[in-house]
Parts: C-alpha cells; structure tokens; sequence
C-alpha cells in the first residue's frame, strides 16, 4: 500500500470516526434538548397567563 493510499484511508477512519460519535452525541443529547425546549414553552405560558404581565400589555 502506498503512503498516499494510507493517509487517504486514515483520513476516511477519522471522518467515519468524529461522524459516528457526533450521531451517538445528538441521540444520547437530543431528549435533553426536548425536555429543556418544553420546559422553556411551558414557563412562556406561566408569564403570558400571568394577570400582572398581562393587565400591563392590553
């Protein structure tokens, strides 16, 4: 094997590599992301519900 042919194919392992752990890393991440996004919409709704904030901006 030529030394082109072997830093092509350490090039493709590393890039088969960072791709296999960023998808394991959106999986493992993405019910936080959800969780954080609902908790987020459901403390909007507090505020928009809120008499005090909504008396002030009708």
């Amino acid at each position: 094997m030529s030394r082109g042919a072997k830093i092509t194919l350490l090039i493709l392992v590393f890039t088969v590599l960072i791709f296999g752990l960023s998808a394991a890393a959106w999986f493992i991440f993405k019910n936080e992301r959800v969780s954080a996004a609902k908790s987020y919409l459901g403390q909007g709704d507090q505020y928009l519900n809120n008499d005090n904030f909504s008396s002030i901006h009708r």
